[in-house]
């Protein structure tokens, strides 16, 4: 009963998840840059967490020194570069190209194993590679030799896949044994603190209102929608790390394709976004991909 309550949760995670490109076009509408957004939210966030440990759970917080590093670390790639790049690709593109140029990350995990690790890649991944890049291909509509479908949003949508999988390849193995709110409350911390430099950066180097721009005239329903977001974010976090309790990784990466199939369906309902050929056939390819590295992880 356990094990199938845990795949009900990280489904309902995948869910969660796929509201975060939904969220960040709502509040750019609103004229809350992508930036602005992963600060307000980390904030958030961190407070809350504060205000129920402070009262109620004093002291549950606590690290061992050591981990300090593994946190900062995950702060920085697996949140703030992570949520900066995924989010502005959200905005700057639609939300079926974004979820979808994500989960080519198993590809770069596995390409990065190969030529830095120098592990083996079996014949099945090579297909996978080819598969993800066909739908890349695809996606891009690369025949058309003016790439004029072709933005900056693209390029940020594949860094979120390449960021996530180098947090994989390379500090996965140091995972810390911390209960859920613990590493949810750490990694945020370190990530809100991480975004002041990035914001400070990305403002130079991408000047694009969407992405870096600074508003502090927001009112009570933007705020609203903020608390929300932040929300929805932890309830992603929480019951997907509760759901990895009982559930296997490999079998946890395939529930989760919850995300993708939320993420384009809130799309269409909320954000009236259309699908279009290329996006669904690339999709086919990438998902395909994607489920039979999972699959051979089995």
């Amino acid at each position: 009963m356990r094990k199938i309550e845990g795949y009900f949760l990280v489904i309902i995670a995948g869910a969660f998840y796929g509201t975060i490109p939904i969220f960040a076009n709502i509040l750019k509408d609103r004229q809350v840059s992508t930036l602005e957004q992963v600060v307000i939210r980390l904030g958030l966030a961190v407070l809350l967490f504060l205000i129920y440990y402070g009262i109620f759970r004093k002291k549950s917080l606590r690290i061992k020194p050591r981990d300090y590093l593994h946190f900062a670390w995950f702060g920085l790639v697996g949140i703030a570069l992570f949520f900066s790049a995924y989010m502005s690709a959200a905005v700057l593109t639609s939300v079926t190209i974004t979820v979808l140029l994500l989960y080519t990350q198993p590809i770069y995990t596995m390409l990065i194993s190969r030529f830095v690790l120098k592990k083996k890649i079996p014949p099945s991944g090579w297909i996978s590679v080819l598969l993800s890049l066909a739908g890349i291909a695809i996606i891009f509509r690369i025949w058309a030799l003016e790439f004029d479908t072709f933005s900056i949003g693209h390029i940020f949508g594949l860094a979120a896949g390449l960021i996530y999988s180098i947090y994989i390849v390379f500090m996965g193995r140091f995972s810390p044994r911390y209960g859920s709110p613990v590493c949810t409350f750490w990694s945020f911390g370190f990530g809100f603190l991480w975004m002041i430099p990035i914001w400070f950066i990305m403002n130079k180097v991408f000047p694009i209102e969407s992405v870096s721009a600074l508003n502090l005239n927001l009112n009570g329903l933007t705020w609203f929608i903020l608390v929300g977001f932040m929300l929805s974010s932890l309830a992603a976090y929480l019951l997907f790390n509760q759901g990895l309790k009982t559930v296997p990784p490999h079998r946890a990466g395939i529930l989760i394709l919850s995300e993708p199939l939320a993420a384009i369906l809130l799309g269409i309902i909320i954000l009236g976004q259309k699908l279009v050929l290329t996006d669904i056939l690339g999709g086919i390819l990438i998902l395909t991909a994607f489920f039979i590295i999972k699959r051979k992880s089995a």
